[in-house]
């Protein structure tokens, strides 16, 4: 049996503010509604989690990948470093890894998502950044050690190529531009959403079918959950 490992990144840039207890209710989440064997990673320089986690240092690479600044200015987080896990040294961690957002929601079972039969699933969100063509970046499947050409062919030059291909983002726009064109993405039926597409309800209208809500940008599941209960039911 190939082994699974369910990974975010924590660190502070002033862009966001997360914390270990964000990661700790994520990886909560995670042990409710992924039934498959699993270890849930960490790559951050702080600590101070619960026993779910796994906390490891950010290797050096990805920490050169991290100074690297993104297009979209200073108000928006340089995810770069993530890229890390397309590298062939990944392949220590897990055979497959899932990405997860620290910010987002899973209400639902999250086995199905590992149904798909690929080197790398993406996911399309129903609001487009950009092209309409690609990834976004808070949630993504690979099996390691497959397209090392996403981590191998990083740098600025790619940002620049990236963004002039009409991607945007910090890792996801490269993502897009390496693997939008030849990977394949979840269906709709998925059930993976964002925040922006329940806020015209105040995001009170859960789906049904929704497995993740990714509430990237603001407000924060974190900040809702007082006052939403699906938030605050799920959100633990």
């Amino acid at each position: 049996m190939s082994s699974l490992a369910v990974i975010c990144f924590l660190w502070c840039d002033g862009s966001r503010d997360y914390r270990p207890k964000h990661v700790d209710v994520l990886a909560s989440m995670v042990r409710r509604h992924l039934p498959v064997p699993h270890e849930f990673v960490c790559f951050t320089d702080q600590s101070g989690f619960s026993a779910d986690v796994r906390a490891l240092p950010l290797p050096d690479a990805a920490h050169a990948a991290a100074r690297m600044a993104t297009p979209e200015g200073e108000k928006f987080p340089s995810s770069y470093r993530r890229l890390w896990l397309f590298s062939r040294e990944a392949t220590e961690i897990a055979d497959r890894v899932l990405l997860l957002d620290i910010d987002c929601v899973i209400p639902r079972d999250l086995s199905p998502l590992l149904e798909v039969d690929a080197d790398f699933v993406g996911w399309r969100p129903n609001y487009a950044w950009g092209t309409e063509r690609r990834f976004g970046g808070g949630t993504w499947l690979l099996r390691t050690g497959t397209h090392p050409e996403v981590w191998d062919d990083f740098g600025e030059d790619g940002i620049k190529a990236a963004r002039a291909a009409g991607f945007r983002g910090s890792d996801q726009a490269w993502i897009s531009h390496k693997l939008a064109a030849v990977a394949p993405a979840w269906p709709r039926s998925a059930g993976i959403y964002q925040s922006q597409d329940m806020r015209a309800s105040g995001y009170r209208a859960l789906p049904a079918d929704a497995r993740i809500v990714h509430f990237n940008g603001h407000p924060k599941a974190w900040e809702l959950a007082g006052r939403i209960e699906w938030i605050r039911r799920h959100w633990q």
